[in-house]
C-alpha cells in the first residue's frame, strides 16, 4: 500500500482527540463565564479539508468517536480552535499547526506514538488562547489491517449480536468489557436497580483485555487476561467503542505511554481506578469517551467527598474521629478484595517464579487466564 499520491504527495490521516486548559471565551448577559463551546477546522495552504462536531459547555473538550480526516501535502496543517456562538459570530480560540514532512521522519523512529500534544498558539495578535490539543495521525500504510475473517453472530456475548455487521466492518474492533464486583450477589443486585452502577471494566482489543488495578509495591497497574475473564469480578455485558484502525505495534505503544501514569500504588478508588484508565486508553485510541454511567458512581462519590471533606482528602485519611476510638481506616485496603486487581498481579508472579525455579505449578484455576507472553510486557 502505497502512502503517495500519483503527484507525489502523502495520504496522511488525522484525528482531533481532545482539548485541555482552552480559552473560555462565553459570556452570559455580559458576565464572563469559565466555559466555551469549541469545534476545530483542518486548513491546508488556507483551504478547509475537514472539521470536528461542537463540544458545547466545556473548555476540555473530548470528540467522541472522532473521524479520520485525509490531509494531502507536505506542507504545514493548521487546526483553527473556534467557539460558536448561536447569536453572533464565532470567536478564534487559537490554533496549532504541524509540518507533514516532520511527522512522516518521526515516523520512522520503531515506537513511534500515533498522537501527540501540540500547545495552542493565538491565531493572530489580537485573539486569546491557552491550552493544549491533542492529534493523532497516521499515514495509509500505517493503518490497522482490513478485515479478513467473518465474525458470526453465534461467537459474539448476546448484548454485541446487533453489531455484527459494524464489528465485521471494522479494522481493528474495540469493546469495552464491565463486570459486576467481585462474586457476591450483592452487586449483581445493586447493578440491576441502582442507576449509579458499581463496576469494574476493561478494554478488549485484539484479543487481549486491558485494565486497571492498585498494588502497593511499586509496579504499574496495568493488566491484561482473556476477554470477559476477569477471575475477581463476574461478568455482566460488553459495549462496541467502535474501529480504532491502528496496529498491534501502535496500541503497544499506548500502552508503553500509560505504564509509568498507572502506577498500583497510585489506585484511588473515586479519582484513578479501572474505569477511568478505560476511558483514557479509549480516548489515547481515538475513540473518545466511554459511556459516563460507567464512572458515575465514581464522580458522585468523588464531588460528594470534595463537598463534604475537601478535594485534598484521601481515601486513607482517618475516619470516625474520637467516636470511633481514633481508629484509623484505609478504604482501599478494605475494598481491595472487589475493587483491586493486584491478586492477578502476585497469582503471575508467583507462577512465574516457580516455573523459572523447576516447582511444579499447583493446580490454580485462575491460571487458565495468563499468558506469559501478554502479561510480561505490562506487569
Amino acid at each position: 500500500m502505497s502512502i503517495f499520491t500519483n503527484d507525489g504527495t502523502p495520504k496522511l490521516y488525522l484525528k482531533i482527540l481532545r482539548g485541555e486548559g482552552l480559552v473560555a471565551m462565553d459570556h452570559y448577559g455580559g458576565i464572563a463565564s469559565s466555559k466555551s463551546d469549541p469545534y476545530c477546522v483542518v486548513m491546508v495552504d488556507g483551504k478547509e479539508v475537514g472539521r470536528s462536531s461542537t463540544i458545547t459547555g466545556t473548555c476540555d473538550p473530548v470528540w467522541p468517536n472522532p473521524e479520520w480526516i485525509k490531509v494531502e501535502t507536505w506542507g504545514r496543517v493548521t487546526i483553527r480552535i473556534w467557539d460558536w456562538d448561536i447569536t453572533s459570530d464565532d470567536d478564534a480560540m487559537g490554533e496549532v499547526s504541524f509540518v507533514v514532512r516532520d511527522v512522516e521522519m518521526a515516523h520512522r523512529l520503531v515506537n513511534f506514538c500515533p498522537s501527540e500534544w501540540l500547545k495552542v498558539l493565538p491565531s493572530d495578535d489580537s485573539s486569546p488562547a491557552s491550552g493544549k490539543l491533542q492529534i493523532m495521525y497516521l499515514f495509509e500504510d500505517e493503518l490497522g489491517p482490513k478485515p479478513s475473517k467473518w465474525v458470526e453472530p453465534q461467537s459474539l456475548p448476546r448484548c454485541l449480536r446487533n453489531k455484527t455487521t459494524e464489528i465485521n466492518q471494522a479494522r481493528v474492533p474495540v469493546f469495552l468489557n464491565y463486570y459486576d464486583l467481585g462474586h457476591s450477589s450483592f452487586f449483581s443486585n445493586f447493578n440491576k436497580i441502582s442507576p449509579y452502577g458499581a463496576f469494574h471494566s476493561a478494554i478488549e482489543i485484539y484479543g487481549a483485555e486491558y485494565s486497571f488495578g492498585g498494588t502497593k509495591r511499586d509496579v504499574t497497574g496495568i493488566f491484561v487476561c482473556k476477554p470477559r475473564r476477569c477471575a475477581l469480578h463476574t461478568y455482566r455485558s460488553s459495549v462496541y467503542l467502535g474501529d480504532c484502525g491502528l496496529k498491534r505495534k501502535q496500541v503497544e505503544t499506548i500502552l508503553r505511554k500509560l505504564k509509568p501514569l498507572w502506577r498500583g500504588p497510585d489506585y484511588e478508588l473515586l479519582r484513578k481506578n479501572c474505569c477511568f484508565f478505560c476511558r483514557e486508553f479509549t480516548i489515547e485510541l481515538g475513540l473518545g469517551e466511554i459511556p459516563q454511567w460507567i464512572y458515575k458512581l465514581a464522580n458522585l462519590g468523588s464531588t460528594l467527598r470534595d463537598a463534604l471533606h475537601g478535594p485534598d482528602l484521601m481515601e486513607s485519611d482517618v475516619l470516625g474521629g474520637d467516636e470511633a476510638g481514633g481508629a484509623k481506616i484505609d478504604i482501599n485496603a478494605v475494598l481491595l478484595e472487589h475493587i483491586m486487581a493486584h491478586r492477578m498481579q502476585q497469582a503471575f508472579r508467583a507462577r512465574r517464579a516457580r516455573r523459572a525455579a523447576g516447582i511444579p505449578s499447583p493446580r490454580d484455576t485462575r491460571s487458565k487466564f495468563f499468558t506469559d507472553s501478554a502479561l510480561s510486557h505490562y506487569i
